[in-house]
């Protein structure tokens, strides 16, 4: 039973050419060389947004999430230009409160248009402003624990318009029945028991059930979410977020091993366009280093300026 999921995609950033990374939710376009969204793992999320150079600025396309595509930067008539939106993430009741997962970043912009705002799952908001408006918003981070994507920065001279960080990833397992394992954060919920990893560990079944498990292996559910990826600066595009699966095994180890992957860091070099960084996998492996699954993290777009 080995799983791994893998971290969502930094968003590009004004400076470098290149091709968006492939990852689980696709980073949103930089608007630069209007690129077009990267490309999502699929099964895993979805692709990032294009972005748009407009009358008033450039605006970059949302990141992808795990419910869909990021959305395009466009213009509206008479409205104002607006970067994209970060795709929603899925919302899941495994803990039995539903919760969304794994929503893309918001794309930013220089102008004092709207910036993209993140998805439901922990997308961050992109970064605006303009040259004269210290003032303007800077963009947010990913949520920690959802995968989602880091907002794309904007254009504010006080804070060099970097890009955001993404948020970390998650695991949950549950099975039916009293505890049987250790192993995260344990919590009892409608007849089930729920293992929350909210970050790397690892998950034992207690020794009086390991002789229970050879003759009567009991199916688990499980959610696997891995880090998003972080921001673009300077009117970039929002992180994809982390690739997100849902599925149950059938139980036949004592032990598994748990890898929670972190978000990736936001670009903030000033001058040099680097791109934000992906996210971290997620894995799980069992007690012959079997992988169980695993999850990848949204693309990069990367530009040049």
């Amino acid at each position: 039973f080995p799983v791994t999921i893998g971290g969502g995609g930094g968003g590009g950033a004004a400076g470098v050419n290149g091709a968006g990374q492939p990852g689980g939710s696709g980073g949103g376009g930089t608007y630069y060389t209007l690129q077009t969204g990267a490309p999502a793992c699929p099964g895993q999320g979805f692709a990032g947004g294009n972005a748009l150079s407009g009358p008033a600025g450039g605006f970059g396309g949302g990141g992808g999430g795990a419910a869909e595509l990021g959305g395009n930067a466009a213009c509206s008539a008479p409205g104002p230009c607006c970067s994209g939106k970060g795709g929603n993430g899925c919302l899941i009741s495994i803990t039995g409160t539903a919760t969304y997962y794994a929503g893309g970043g918001g794309g930013g912009t220089d102008s004092n248009s709207c910036s993209g705002l993140g998805g439901c799952g922990g997308g961050g908001q992109g970064g605006g402003g303009v040259h004269s408006n210290p003032a303007a918003p800077v963009g947010s981070n990913g949520v920690v624990n959802t995968g989602g994507g880091g907002g794309g920065g904007g254009y504010v001279p006080a804070t060099g318009s970097k890009g955001c960080g993404g948020g970390s990833g998650i695991v949950i397992v549950r099975y039916k029945g009293h505890q049987r394992a250790f192993g995260g954060n344990v919590t009892c919920v409608g007849g089930n028991t729920i293992h929350t990893f909210n970050s790397s560990g690892t998950m034992c079944f207690f020794n009086d059930y390991l002789i229970q498990l050879i003759n009567q292996p009991v199916r688990f559910n499980y959610l696997t979410v891995a880090g998003g990826g972080g921001g673009g600066r300077y009117c970039a595009p929002g992180g994809g977020a982390g690739g997100f699966t849902q599925s149950s095994f059938i139980s036949e180890h004592g032990q598994y091993t748990v890898i929670v992957g972190a978000g990736g860091g936001g670009s903030y070099a000033p001058g040099v366009g680097q791109a934000g960084a992906n996210g971290g996998n997620t894995c799980i492996f069992n007690t012959s280093n079997s992988l169980v699954r695993i999850v990848y993290g949204g693309g990069v777009i990367v530009t040049g300026k």
